[in-house]
């Protein structure tokens, strides 16, 4: 019986405190994506407020990071829009790290392709 307590207080904890780090909740594009036409932003919804503390994306074929302004990083929100630039046809791996309200620090990564159809 107590084996059984310990098990539900433990696995109630985990859910919680998991729950309590913000995580990602959509991406647009979504990852893995193929798309006809180039985004003009990256739209990040997270579970709860966070702040983007950075956000990188790389074009596959050669490395390159794209250059972006950073007006989108440490803004304190649920909603993050990361505006883009003009894109070339494609694969584009996005490189994310965000701090919860908690000061939890998660990171993740996505990626999308560019290619007319």
């Amino acid at each position: 019986m107590t084996r059984f307590f310990l098990s539900l207080f433990t696995a109630l904890f985990l859910s919680v405190a998991a729950q309590a780090h913000s995580p990602l909740a959509s991406v647009t594009p979504a990852d893995g994506a193929q798309l006809a036409t180039p985004p003009t932003a990256i739209e990040m919804r997270f579970r709860d407020a966070s702040r983007l503390i950075r956000f990188d994306l790389a074009r596959d074929e050669g490395g390159a990071d794209i250059e972006l302004d950073d007006t989108h990083l440490m803004v304190e929100a649920v909603d993050h829009v990361v505006m883009l630039p003009p894109l070339a046809d494609g694969r584009y791996t996005a490189s994310w790290r965000a701090m919860g309200e908690d000061g939890h620090v998660i990171k993740g990564r996505f990626s999308f392709t560019v290619a007319p159809q």
